[in-house]
């Protein structure tokens, strides 16, 4: 009787309050997608200039984007640069997690006010102390100490994602582990870890995309014969957007949704 009711109940209006919430969220969404929307548009511009309406359609720009070596040398050490950044910020931002989490010493309060003082600092007063700590120490600059500087950022929140995963931990699973004769190694491999990947999964994504679009620090740290592509696409806008960088552009954006629909689907 009261499901039937409970059917028949008309369905309640939104407020004004409702209404404007949910007009400034699609304002956002419009304000955040129309750029990415209307580069895709241009990379299919017949013309060099930007302009509405499109004088038609044409594939050229991406057959010149696909057949550039330049740009994909430039993807190439980006991908590089990233990859080993991940990798480094998940081991090290796991090991510090589990220090900062599990363990008490000295000093606790000044490591964590140091590890994560890196996310206040901006990106420009980290490339240019970076620059001249490499040159102080005679360091020759690369793909390497792009890296390093990109693991410098990624790794505060890394950090922070995977310690939040690792307070909300049932400790009991670890303590029945080791009343059944697991050692420390053990029970880390064969519980701790599988119960912190979903937060070291969000702190490898995090980094990836921290250190695959960074250009404020790179540009300061890389070498004179390498670049990445963030590095590529600001050298090129020197001479006018070009339909070659929409392209690019737009593969990339792609690439970062298919991977963010992914995430979401292992989830």
């Amino acid at each position: 009787m009261d499901a039937a009711v409970g059917a028949r109940a008309p369905a309640r209006r939104l407020s004004l309050v409702e209404l404007g919430a949910w007009a400034y969220l699609a304002l956002i969404l419009v304000f955040l997608f129309l750029p990415n929307i209307l580069v895709a548009l241009m990379s299919f511009n017949p013309d060099t200039i930007a302009a509405f309406p499109l004088k038609g359609l044409t594939l050229s720009w991406w057959e010149k984007m696909f057949h550039n070596r330049v740009i994909w040398e430039a993807v190439r050490s980006s991908l590089i640069v990233a990859a080993a950044t991940t990798a480094l910020t998940v081991v090290l931002g796991t090991l510090s997690a589990y220090t900062l989490v599990r363990y008490r010493f000295r000093l606790k309060s000044l490591f964590s006010a140091m590890l994560f003082a890196a996310m206040v600092v901006p990106y420009l007063v980290v490339g240019i102390a970076l620059l001249s700590f490499w040159v102080l120490l005679g360091v020759e600059r690369s793909l390497l100490t792009v890296v390093l500087a990109h693991v410098a950022l990624a790794l505060p929140f890394g950090t922070l994602v995977i310690a939040a995963r690792l307070q909300g931990f049932d400790v009991s699973l670890e303590e029945a582990a080791t009343v059944l004769g697991a050692g420390r190694l053990t029970v880390f491999r064969r519980v701790t870890l599988p119960l912190l990947m979903p937060g070291i999964l969000a702190a490898a994504a995090l980094a990836f995309t921290t250190s695959f679009d960074e250009f404020n620090v790179a540009y300061f740290v890389i070498g004179v014969s390498d670049t990445t592509l963030p590095i590529y696409i600001y050298s090129s806008l020197r001479f006018g957007i070009s339909p070659e960088l929409n392209a690019i552009s737009t593969l990339t954006l792609a690439a970062s949704m298919a991977l963010a629909v992914l995430a979401l689907r292992r989830r």
